[in-house]
């Protein structure tokens, strides 16, 4: 005699709590590849061109949104791979430090 299996149904719902922007740290080679392949935001081009000249490691806040967006962007550069292979192996490392800063930043949670 078979026993009927049971249906588990799995929602996915994203949080409703608002998260912080993050803060990276990107040398200059990490914001010009952020600039040609990552397609910025305003706020993000705006940040980006106030530290362009800088050849130093510069913090630069990113929104939630705008990260999640630029994960995506990059992402697509990878696959397109319009750079060849050495850029694109840049932009794999970009791409990780970005979602590990996204999964793992913190979350500001509101007071009740």
């Amino acid at each position: 005699m078979a026993v009927p299996r049971r249906m588990t149904r799995i929602v996915w719902e994203r949080s409703p709590v608002a998260r912080e922007p993050v803060e990276f740290e990107f040398t200059a080679k990490e914001r010009r590849l952020i600039n040609q392949y990552g397609y910025p935001f305003p706020a993000l081009a705006k940040a980006l061109a106030a530290v362009a000249k800088s050849r130093q490691i510069e913090a630069i806040e990113i929104a939630d949104f705008e990260l999640n967006q630029l994960i995506g962007d990059i992402s697509r550069s990878i696959n397109d791979g319009p750079g060849g292979p050495r850029v694109r192996s840049q932009l794999l490392d970009l791409c990780e430090r970005l979602e590990y800063g996204h999964r793992w930043a913190p979350i500001r949670r509101r007071n009740p």
